[in-house]
């Protein structure tokens, strides 16, 4: 499988934050074997560490999150580790996406999420 095409999962969701809330974005891999590389942009902040694996990051407060924050993962696994790729992405512990795709159909995967912080 490793000479197919990467395959994009594309998702948005919306997380209500307010203004003098902290958000905290985290990437938790629940696949053994699967890797993940993953790259944040918020509207105020595009220097954001790469997050590598399991890993948070914070992304700053609800008033300076109020466009549009763009989240970029490429996941890997090796062919025949498992049966299926499955990462869950949360903003403050809260599973805001839950990424699954069988490695049947592709053992490699980019995902991407437009994540908005609307005010409650």
């Amino acid at each position: 499988m490793a000479d197919q095409e990467t395959i994009v999962y594309p998702y948005e969701c919306n997380f209500t934050l307010a203004d003098n809330a902290a958000a905290t974005f985290e990437v938790a891999i629940i696949s053994s074997a699967t890797t993940a590389t993953t790259d944040i942009a918020t509207p105020t902040n595009n220097d954001i560490p790469t997050l590598i694996n399991n890993a948070s990051q914070g992304l700053g407060n609800g008033a300076s999150l109020r466009g549009t924050t763009y989240v970029s993962s490429t996941l890997t696994c090796p062919a025949g580790e498992v049966e299926q790729i499955e990462v869950h992405f949360k903003v403050n512990g809260t599973v805001i996406v839950n990424h699954t795709n069988p490695t049947s159909v592709q053992d490699r995967a980019q995902v991407t999420i437009k994540i908005k912080f609307p005010a409650p």
